[in-house]
C-alpha cells in the first residue's frame, strides 16, 4: 500500500524536477511549459467470494512543451531521469524548429495563471487495509444474494482507489501542484435463469472513502435493479414523452459540453456554432459551472495549462452564455480563455424542488422511463441523435413493465428545447449534477 509521507515527499521532488527543466531550458526557448501527472492506485476485483484480480498502479508521465517564434514542439514520456529529460527537451526544441508558424501558439497570459493555490479538499488519504477491501466486496455480494432468490449470479464487485499528483510549471512564474484521491465501489448482479436473465450495475464514488455508500445499500440496489428488468417487452414504434433517469441524464448535457468546446466551434464541427447568446433551452433552465466545490468529483484549482478556474454561467434562463475555451481556442476565436483546457468542471443543472422522480412520472402520465443508452449515434455537426435504449413503459403515471430493444431519435436542438421538467433526484456522483429529465417527445422505433 501507499504511505502519506512518501506521497508528500514525491510531490516536492516533482516540483523540484520541473524547476530543473525550466532552468535547463532558460535562453534555449521563448516559452516553456512542463506538466507532470503521477498516478498511484489499487484495483481489487472479487466474484462469488473469490478474489479474481488485484492490480497496483504506479505510473507517471511528463510533458514538455516549448514555443519558439510561435512554433510549438511537445513531447510526452514516462522515464523521468535527468539524462532522458535532457534528451526529451532537446527533442521538443527540435520539433519546434520543423513545424509551421502558428500565431496562436502561446502560453496563457500571466494574469490568467493560478500563481497562488486554492485548497479544495480533493486529497483525502486513507491507508487501505487489503483484507478489509476484500471483506467489503464479499459483503456487497452477500447482501445482493440475500435480497432475493431471483438473484442467481454476479458479474463481480470492484474496489478502486486512485491517487493523482499533478504538477505544472512554466517560465512565466507558474509552479503549482495539487493532489487528488478517488475511491469507488461497483457491483453487477444477475437476476433470472436460462433465457430470462438480466444484469444491473450500481456504483458509488467519492473523494473521501468515508463518503462512499454502505456495502449493504450497493448490494440491495444492484439486486433490485436487476430484478426490475426481468421479463422485458418490446414496444411499438411511436412518438412519446421520455424521462432520462438521473443515472444517465448527465449524458444529455455531456452533449452540450462537447458542442460548446472551443475546438469544435473554431473547426465549425458543432451544431451550436451560431447559438452563442441565443435561446437553446426553456427559459427556466440554468447551468452553472462550479470548479471549486469542496471534494467535488469535477473540481480543479487550475486547468491543464495553469489558468485559474472560476465559476461561470453556461446557460442562463435558457440562453447559451459561454463557450468552453483554452488559450489556443480562445485566441483562434478572438476571445479570452475560460480555463477549460482538459474539459469541464462541476456543472450544476437547475431543477424543480416540487418534483421527485415519482412526481415526474405522474406528470408525464404516459411515456418511457429511459434507464440505459446504447451506442454512439450522434452527429455533432447537425445535432441528429439516435441511440439504442432500454427502460420502463409508464402509463397513468406508474411503471407498468420493462421495455428493451428500441431506439430513440430526435435532434439535440429539439431535445434541448423540449426539456419540460427536471426532478430533484440529483446524481451528485458525476461531474454534471442533474436530476431526471422529462422531454416532451421523442421518436420511438420498436416493432
Amino acid at each position: 500500500m501507499y504511505h502519506l509521507e512518501t506521497i508528500q515527499k514525491e510531490e516536492i521532488k516533482l516540483k523540484e524536477l520541473i524547476q530543473y527543466v525550466l532552468n535547463l531550458a532558460n535562453k534555449k526557448v521563448d516559452f516553456i511549459e512542463v506538466y507532470i501527472i503521477k498516478k498511484k492506485g489499487i484495483n481489487v476485483t472479487t466474484r462469488n467470494t473469490t478474489l479474481e484480480n488485484v492490480e497496483y498502479n504506479n505510473s507517471g508521465n511528463m510533458t514538455i512543451t516549448v514555443y519558439n517564434a510561435y512554433k510549438k514542439g511537445s513531447v510526452s514520456f514516462t522515464k523521468m531521469n535527468i539524462n532522458n529529460i535532457k534528451k526529451m527537451l532537446n527533442k521538443a526544441i527540435d520539433l519546434s524548429n520543423h513545424v509551421s508558424v502558428d500565431p496562436y501558439n502561446q502560453l496563457p497570459d500571466k494574469d490568467m495563471l493560478a500563481l497562488s493555490a486554492i485548497k479544495l479538499n480533493l486529497f483525502n488519504f486513507y491507508l487501505c487495509n487489503f483484507k478489509k477491501i476484500i471483506k467489503t466486496n464479499f459483503l456487497i455480494e452477500k447482501c445482493a444474494f440475500g435480497f432475493s432468490k431471483k438473484i442467481t449470479n454476479t458479474e463481480g464487485t470492484n474496489f478502486c482507489y486512485s491517487i493523482d499528483t499533478i504538477v505544472l510549471g512554466n517560465n512565466l512564474g507558474l509552479l503549482q501542484s495539487y493532489k487528488t484521491t478517488i475511491y469507488s465501489l461497483s457491483t453487477g448482479m444477475i437476476a433470472g435463469k436460462s433465457d430470462n436473465m438480466q444484469t444491473a450495475f450500481y456504483y458509488t464514488i467519492a473523494r473521501d472513502i468515508n463518503k462512499l455508500e454502505n456495502p449493504e445499500y450497493l448490494g440491495h440496489q444492484s439486486a433490485k435493479r436487476a430484478i426490475k428488468k426481468l421479463y422485458p417487452k418490446k414496444i411499438y414504434s411511436n412518438k412519446l414523452p421520455v424521462i432520462f433517469i438521473s443515472d444517465i441524464s448527465s449524458c444529455l448535457f455531456n452533449n452540450l459540453a462537447y458542442a460548446i468546446d472551443g475546438y469544435n466551434i473554431y473547426t465549425k464541427s458543432s451544431f451550436l456554432i451560431h447559438s452563442l447568446k441565443k435561446q437553446i433551452f426553456p427559459n427556466w433552465l440554468n447551468i452553472v459551472e462550479e470548479p471549486h466545490l469542496d471534494q467535488g468529483i469535477g473540481s480543479k484549482p487550475f486547468d491543464r495549462e495553469g489558468v485559474f478556474t472560476q465559476s461561470r454561467i453556461i446557460i442562463e434562463k435558457g440562453i447559451l452564455n459561454n463557450w468552453s475555451l483554452s488559450t489556443y481556442t480562445s485566441k483562434k476565436l478572438g476571445l479570452k480563455t475560460t480555463g477549460n483546457l482538459g474539459g469541464i468542471y462541476n456543472w450544476l443543472v437547475s431543477y424543480d424542488l416540487a418534483y421527485s422522480l415519482k412526481a415526474l412520472l405522474q406528470y408525464m402520465h404516459k411515456g418511457i422511463l429511459i434507464t440505459e443508452l446504447l451506442g454512439q449515434g450522434i452527429n455533432f455537426t447537425n445535432g441528429d441523435y439516435s441511440k439504442g435504449a432500454s427502460g420502463f413503459f409508464v402509463d397513468n403515471g406508474t411503471i407498468q413493465h420493462p421495455v428493451h430493444e428500441f431506439t430513440i431519435s430526435s435532434n439535440l436542438k429539439d431535445m434541448f428545447l423540449n426539456v419540460v421538467k427536471i426532478s430533484k433526484d440529483i446524481n451528485k456522483q458525476k461531474i454534471i449534477q442533474c436530476g431526471s429529465v422529462l422531454l416532451s417527445d421523442m421518436v420511438i422505433s420498436g416493432i
